[in-house]
């Protein structure tokens, strides 16, 4: 069946969240950073 995506808690989210604060990004681009995020770790775990 292959692995589990990792969980959020493998993620460094709320560096993500702090950096796109300073840098005043789009909520639309951040979820797409964090999807893809998931996603290649998702791939790394050979999800894929």
């Amino acid at each position: 069946m292959g692995h589990d995506p990792a969980p959020i808690e493998f993620l460094p989210v709320q560096e993500i969240l702090k950096d796109f604060k300073v840098k005043q990004v789009s909520t639309h681009q951040m979820l797409e950073q964090i999807r893809d995020m998931h996603v290649q770790s998702f791939k790394r775990s050979g999800g894929l």
